[in-house]
């Protein structure tokens, strides 16, 4: 339906800004309706989410932004426009992803341990907090 399609997502911290454009026989035209779809399908560095958390936010025919507020933290969220001419049912679509911003962690190490103790000194090695509570790339403790 469309020829031009343009779709921009911008992560900040809490919230993701989604901007589009389309060609302008379709900007001001009122029997073309629009939505954005959104779902999370990924939380941090996990295969998967135990919550994707689908929305589906109808818009305004004149909007080319929108907020999405309360994004979940460092979770890969994939967001679709979709444009539907309601006089002759065609529909378009574009889908782009993005990972939210870090956080801090969440969840504690686990299966701390030591691996070798000397009179003045200790190692210790541990497993990162679960996928979920990581809130981000560890990079130290």
């Amino acid at each position: 339906m469309f020829s031009y399609l343009r779709l921009d997502l911008k992560s900040l911290p809490g919230h993701v800004l989604v901007s589009w454009d389309v060609e302008n026989q379709y900007v001001r035209n009122p029997t073309v309706m629009y939505a954005l779809l959104t779902e999370y399908f990924l939380d941090g560095d996990c295969q998967s989410t135990n919550n994707p958390d689908k929305r589906v936010i109808p818009l305004e025919n004149q909007v080319r932004s929108y907020e999405l507020d309360n994004a979940r933290l460092w979770s890969s969220l994939a967001v679709t426009i979709v444009g539907k001419d309601t006089t002759s049912q065609k529909e378009d679509h574009l889908t782009k992803t993005i990972i939210t911003h870090e956080t801090s962690p969440t969840m504690a190490v686990q299966n701390l341990r030591a691996t070798s103790i000397q009179s003045e000194s200790a190692q210790l090695a541990w497993d990162p907090p679960p996928c979920e509570g990581r809130g981000g790339v560890l990079k130290f403790y």
